[in-house]
């Protein structure tokens, strides 16, 4: 027989939770798939052979999840969607759903109904772009594996302690850039270079090159920062030393931590507020330079502030 061609398939979970069961799928069209055919796998051939091109979708309300399972070995997939139809877990924090895809190829999750996403990049080109849209309050996706881009515009995301992600991570918002999105990244995991904050709430547990934050919250729990570009909303300096702080606006707070930690050297502009009295002095800013003559600095009584 022929290898199939490409195709869509829709998780329906109609007898098990197994992701490698052909009948807990439809396919275009809305019919059954082959036997024991599911989303990167033709067993048409002697002994099955990989497919490339597939696309999965979850746009179902459904009796049985969707399992984990590695099948970063099989074909390489051409997209996968979550919609916000779909209303339960997918996967588990034990086993990931484990994906290799097309160069180029996305991840898309608007998982308004769903339950824990536990999703990974593996095999050769990894998840090359995973945009996570929305998730149902409470609900968390998780992250791991290995991921090229990584867009955050909605929703709570934790990228674990054996993430790598490598390009990018971008953290933005849909409505409000206060609150739409809450990551946490663990201690462990990979970040890019260069990571860039227009809003939500990060709590970030490893050390960054570059941070260029401009609303929203970042606490850094742990790690040093290579240099900081604060344009506005608020950093939370509460481990870590800072190599290079420019405070263009916003808060670089680290008042709330007894941890002795240091600047090695700040900008402080009219815009920017630089909080780094903690009442216990243990930190140090070694160079500040003051470029206004009013500017928001508030210290411990008695502190040595080098300018």
């Amino acid at each position: 027989m022929a290898l199939r061609a490409a195709t869509t398939f829709y998780w329906r979970g109609t007898t098990t939770t197994a992701f490698t069961t052909s009948t807990n799928w439809v396919i275009t069209g809305g019919g059954a798939p082959d036997a024991d055919d599911y989303p990167g796998w033709d067993n048409s051939e002697a002994g099955g052979t990989n497919v490339d091109g597939d696309t999965v979708i979850f746009d179902a309300a459904v009796t049985n999840a969707c399992a984990g399972v590695d099948n970063s070995a099989k074909g390489d997939l051409a997209a996968l969607k979550v919609t916000e139809l779909y209303n339960k877990d997918l996967a588990s924090s034990g086993t990931y759903l484990t994906i290799d895809m097309q160069a180029g190829a996305e991840v898309v999750i608007e998982g308004t109904r769903a339950g824990h996403i536990y999703i990974a990049g593996g095999g050769t080109q990894k998840i090359p772009i995973l945009r996570l849209l929305d998730m149902q309050s409470g609900k968390t996706c998780y992250l791991g594996g290995t991921i090229g881009i990584l867009d955050l515009l909605k929703g709570q995301a934790n990228i674990i302690a054996t993430a790598i992600i490598q390009t990018t991570l971008n953290i933005g918002y849909l409505n409000s850039a206060a609150s739409d999105v809450t990551l946490t990244i663990t201690a462990g995991a990979t970040i890019p270079a260069a990571v860039d904050v227009l809003g939500g709430v990060v709590t970030c547990n490893v050390a960054v090159t570059t941070l260029r934050l401009r609303d929203g919250t970042w606490t850094q729990a742990a790690g040093n920062v290579t240099a900081l570009h604060l344009y506005g909303g608020r950093f939370v300096w509460t481990a870590g030393n800072i190599t290079l702080a420019y405070i263009n606006g916003g808060n670089l707070d680290g008042s709330g931590s007894a941890i002795i930690r240091t600047i090695t050297t700040a900008y402080l502009y009219p815009a920017g507020t630089l909080k780094i009295g903690n009442g216990v002095r243990t930190i140090t800013v070694t160079t500040l330079h003051l470029m206004c003559e009013t500017p928001k600095l508030y210290v411990d009584p008695g502190e040595t502030v080098s300018i």
